[in-house]
């Protein structure tokens, strides 16, 4: 009698991206709906259908904005889920970080905390600190659980672990964040002096990568420079060609897939990464099916190259989609569609070839 082949052991990597998937999954729609409200808004805005300043902008900006901004507390709740912290103390640790009054002191500098130093970081919009400090927070409970009186546990518990977690994310763990994303940072200025074309090859390559991290808001920060200093920036180009690649995939996986729920995932990924935002292709497609993450990488590093090629600049700060074309007017705007509509023309065909197990997606 033949015997099967023992399954092959998951490697750590592919295990951390198991629990990054399961941790978005649950919100994947609610981010495909922001993401398209936050597009749709802007364009209303572009094309003077509603003013910057109206009630309506900024109610309607609120309702797509919102989740992105406060991602850290959803995140919080399901990976808490996930270990089997406490989930609402976590989110009481994803809301402290968010606090009008620290974002408010962050946005003015540093501060300290008993003389120790609490360096500016920004946790709206983040993944990589609450990750952290839900991971931190897990542990943190286990000897109070434990050890505690059975009368105080409840009570004692969530007290010193949150404390405890809010002031290590503080402290040492989102400045570490921080760290990370400016020696990014640091190595995409160094490459770009060098060659622009390898700058934009790694830059157009990578920053999906690091959009699960929120290590890409380590590069934005050269795109506002250069705008202060000269008007224009050579960065948010970059950023263009793998959003487009992301539509592609999603466009080739709709055609392909037969489940209807699956179907409706991939058509609003789909429109929102035409709209500019990649959240629901890159949560809801690309960590459970890495492959399509891989071409994603290679295709939009293509249109990196093409980028750098042809000269593309813009003239104000917006990530790129359809609805942000406008900032790259006079700014070789055809050069950036090209490269764009060649990522995502590559995406597309790739992705319509290679070989897909639906049922890591669907099954779920």
């Amino acid at each position: 009698m033949e015997q099967t082949p023992p399954a092959k052991p998951e490697s750590r990597f592919s295990k951390v991206m198991d629990m990054v998937t399961a941790i978005f999954l649950p919100i994947v729609n609610h981010i495909s709906a922001a993401g398209i409200t936050k597009g749709l808004v802007a364009g209303l805005a572009a094309t003077g259908v509603i003013a910057g300043t109206s009630g309506a902008y900024i109610i309607l900006s609120a309702v797509g904005d919102g989740l992105f901004y406060f991602l850290p507390v959803l995140l919080a709740f399901t990976f808490a889920e996930k270990l089997g912290a406490s989930r609402f103390s976590a989110v009481v640790v994803a809301a402290a970080t968010l606090y009008p009054t620290i974002t408010a002191a962050f946005d003015s500098g540093n501060m300290d905390f008993f003389g120790l130093p609490v360096l500016s970081v920004r946790y709206p919009y983040g993944v990589f600190a609450v990750l952290l400090s839900v991971g931190l927070l897990y542990w943190v409970e286990k000897p109070f659980r434990r050890y505690l009186p059975a009368v105080l546990k409840d009570l004692l518990t969530p007290f010193f672990s949150i404390i405890i977690t809010v002031l290590a994310t503080l402290l040492i763990l989102g400045p570490t964040g921080q760290v990370i994303a400016g020696l990014l940072a640091d190595g995409y200025g160094f490459v770009y002096e060098k060659s622009p074309v390898l700058a934009g090859a790694l830059l157009s390559g990578t920053i999906q990568i690091m959009v699960p991290f929120g290590f890409q808001w380590g590069i934005v920060p050269i795109a506002l420079q250069n705008l202060a200093e000269t008007g224009t920036d050579t960065v948010i180009p970059f950023f263009a060609p793998p959003v487009f690649a992301h539509a592609g995939a999603c466009l080739a996986l709709f055609i392909r897939c037969r489940d209807v729920r699956y179907k409706s995932v991939l058509m609003s990924a789909f429109i929102a990464a035409m709209l500019g935002i990649t959240e629901p292709s890159l949560f809801g497609v690309c960590l459970p099916m890495r492959r399509i993450w891989a071409a994603v990488c290679a295709t939009g590093a293509v249109g990196g190259v093409i980028i750098a090629l042809v000269g593309v600049t813009d003239t104000a700060f917006a990530f790129p989609g359809l609805v942000t074309l406008p900032i790259f007017i006079g700014g070789n705007l055809p050069g950036l569609l090209i490269a764009s509509g060649v990522s995502m023309g590559l995406c597309f065909l790739v992705t319509m070839f290679m070989k897909i197990d639906f049922s890591k997606v669907t099954s779920n």
